[in-house]
């Protein structure tokens, strides 16, 4: 392992590439977001974002092995990776998925939902059938640090999707099922153009053993503790927007989803920090780790915390655009700082737990939360019924998962927080105080001292600027 001590630039090696490839998904998926609401009806809108959030929590159908892969070959360059083993684990677990997928067609025969419902569900068990294999082939150019790859394969998968769907739309086809028959192709595609480009490891010939296939479950063991970690926290969201669509119907599902959407958009870029970081991190000496977690904190949290001063804006140009989602924009409003705490937990503290091999305590942590989720929705959807308190609720349970691992994070390494997460959790808290009093114009210039001051305060994470006060105090 490497002993010297981590330098901003060391981490974040390989980060330009996959910023890359997520802003074009980004790009994408923003003019997805903001034309298909406008040209369809709300509730075909609902329809296509009940599709996006089957096909989400499909894609936790992993059985552990790809979270296995991840913690047991971190740190591994290219050309040591067991090219015959990982090549019959990518068959295995498409042989799975096609079960899962099958079983899943087996449901919908038998209970028969309503016929446009089963069919998104069939569609987002096969986009799903495509989606999860390739997810081992990503965290295989991970682990390498083959960020260049990587984008290409998240651009190629998203750009299907795209045209396809903008074809649909200039050609008058309005059709929801259209829509997500591209966006199956898309993942289809994407799994190809992901395998062509790992071709030295995934079209090696595979190694069908009796040991290779004792290596495949000892490699879900080791994962499934981070698999239940993962799918609890994702399922956090799962249980509001399921019990928002269960109470309210399609249209209002439709508007919390939207909110969902935008947030999503900008935590794609989360997924860039531990892409690029997870490698070095994996080689790195453990007596460093408290400067590592203290140099990336202050690079991504802080322009976060700043970028929740584009909301304003951003909420009035939404407001002309799409007038039908008023609610959908109040929404965004209460889940704008989930960008921050999810940065912190995706980005930061779950990657450097994986690299100490944390992953009990992590699950234990997203559990927790996951219960809290389930009681709180219980009370503010079915007793309260208030859809504004759901949503918030999520914002409250993902600071308080993020809070929770960095807690850890202190304990286990030493890094201080307490300044940092008061700090952060005082700001959020004008934010919301502000957009909860219709955002008055003494409440708007409250908002943008405090963030002119917290950026400040923390001016030297900020590109340039930290840079160039470094150089005054060489210089003097």
């Amino acid at each position: 392992m490497s002993t010297a001590s981590p330098s901003s630039r060391s981490l974040t090696r390989g980060l330009p590439w996959v910023l890359v490839g997520n802003v074009l998904y980004m790009a994408s998926a923003a003019l997805l977001t903001l034309v298909l609401p406008r040209i369809i009806s709300v509730a075909d809108y609902g329809l296509w974002q009940l599709y996006q959030l089957y096909v989400m929590y499909f894609g936790y159908v992993t059985f552990g092995y790809t979270d296995g892969v991840y913690l047991r070959l971190g740190g591994r360059r290219w050309a040591d990776m067991p090219g015959p083993r990982l090549s019959a684990g990518l068959i295995r677990l498409f042989a799975l998925d096609l079960l899962a997928c099958i079983g899943l067609v087996a449901w919908v025969w038998a209970a028969a939902p309503p016929q446009q419902r089963g069919l998104i569900l069939v569609l987002a068990g096969l986009g799903a059938l495509f989606y999860v294999p390739r997810t081992l082939v990503t965290v295989v150019l991970q682990i390498a640090g083959r960020a260049r790859a990587f984008a290409l394969g998240t651009v190629v998968e998203r750009m299907v999707t795209f045209v396809g769907v903008g074809g649909a739309l200039l050609f008058g086809v309005r059709a929801v099922i259209v829509f997500i028959v591209f966006d199956v192709l898309g993942k289809a595609l994407g799994l190809v153009i992901a395998v062509l480009i790992a071709r030295g490891v995934f079209l090696a010939r595979p190694d069908l053993s009796w040991q290779a296939t004792r290596e495949f479950f000892v490699d879900c063991g080791a994962g499934m503790f981070v698999l239940v970690s993962n799918l609890a926290a994702a399922l956090i969201t799962f249980v509001v927007r399921w019990a928002v669509e269960d109470h309210w119907g399609i249209e209002m599902f439709a508007q919390v989803s939207l909110a969902f959407q935008f947030t999503t958009m900008f935590m794609v870029l989360v997924n860039s920090v531990s892409i690029s970081v997870y490698p070095q991190l994996s080689n790195l000496d453990r007596a460093h780790y408290a400067d590592a977690y203290a140099t990336l904190r202050s690079r991504f949290v802080t322009p976060l915390v700043l970028m929740l001063g584009l909301y304003f804006p951003l909420a009035w140009v939404l407001g002309l655009w799409l007038p039908n989602y008023g609610q959908a924009i109040f929404f965004l409003a209460l889940l704008f700082p989930l960008s921050v705490y999810e940065t912190k937990s995706r980005g930061l503290s779950v990657v450097f737990l994986k690299v100490m091999r944390r992953e009990r305590l992590m699950a234990v942590i997203n559990l927790a939360c996951l219960g809290l989720a389930v009681v709180g929705t219980w009370w503010t959807v079915y007793l309260w019924g208030s859809v504004t308190a759901a949503v918030f609720l999520i914002a409250m349970v993902s600071a308080v998962r993020s809070i929770a691992s960095e807690v850890l994070i202190n304990r286990l390494i030493g890094v201080p927080i307490l300044a940092d997460t008061l700090t952060e959790l005082l700001v959020c808290a004008v934010f919301l105080g502000v957009v909860a009093a219709g955002g008055p114009p003494l409440g708007l210039l409250a908002v943008y001292a405090t963030l002119v001051l917290y950026g400040y305060v923390h001016r030297d994470a900020l590109p340039g600027l930290g840079g160039r006060r470094r150089g005054r105090r060489a210089v003097d």
